[in-house]
């Protein structure tokens, strides 16, 4: 797997603050991480995966948003085509326990820098085996990005369990479109059962959660939903 440019997520940690117009210390208290470490990221010397993961909730965000190397963008028009973004485990601790399988395997990798996106699951075929496995409640490909009007965010998700997501804190408004299978949400106490082609319109200033409707029989493919972010935000100055 590739090294990034630990100054991408430097760049991208400032342009969220400046979309949320924060200072340091208004992101640190908000994530829950020190103001000294978020100037030492916001200089280019990285984290911990637990810390990116906390740096991503406080913005509301994925974290493949804050690795994004085109967040800042002019264009006024973007073609996203579909095998562009990379899929992430939707829970940091199936990461976690990824990578451990793996240097158990192969103890050469014990110096490998945990990431919520390794290069194993963008195959669909091994998120499907991790999954119907137990070995992870589901994943998310980060597809938003940058243009010229501001940012926007969506997402496509594969869920095997339930799959519990914290409030967003900003009272955005989401669409969740339902493209395959069957799926139960429910938020501030309603639960909804999805259908292929159903969609929910929903605040996300609660936590809500996902599950597939009825177990995924092995060999079958997940439900997949579409996930929409009905808001731009205006892109700071570069």
């Amino acid at each position: 797997m590739e090294e990034r440019d630990l100054m991408v997520f430097a760049r991208n940690v400032r342009a969220f603050r400046a979309l949320r117009g924060w200072g340091v210390r208004e992101l640190s208290e908000r994530a829950g991480v020190s103001t000294k470490t978020i100037l030492k990221i916001e200089r280019g010397e990285g984290c911990t995966i637990r810390t990116e993961q906390k740096i991503a909730l406080g913005f509301g965000a994925y974290v493949g948003r804050l690795w994004d190397p085109d967040l800042l963008s002019d264009e006024r028009e973007r073609l996203i085509r579909r095998d562009e973004g990379r899929w992430f485990f939707a829970a940091v601790e199936d990461a976690e326990q990824h990578l451990r399988r793996l240097i158990q395997a192969q103890p050469e990798l014990a110096e490998t820098r945990l990431r919520s996106d390794p290069d194993e699951i963008q195959d669909e075929a091994e998120r499907h085996r991790l999954g119907h496995a137990g070995l992870s409640r589901g994943f998310v490909k980060t597809m938003g990005g940058g243009m010229s009007a501001g940012y926007f965010q969506y997402n496509l998700g594969e869920f095997f369990s339930r799959d519990v997501t914290p409030p967003d804190a900003f009272g955005y408004t989401y669409v969740c479109h339902l493209l395959r299978g069957g799926l139960r949400m429910s938020i501030r106490g309603r639960v909804f059962e999805m259908e292929q082609g159903d969609s929910v319109v929903f605040q996300g200033d609660d936590e809500y959660w996902l599950e597939p409707s009825v177990p995924v029989p092995v060999g079958e493919k997940p439900p997949m939903v579409h996930f929409v972010c009905l808001g731009v935000l205006k892109l700071p100055s570069r």
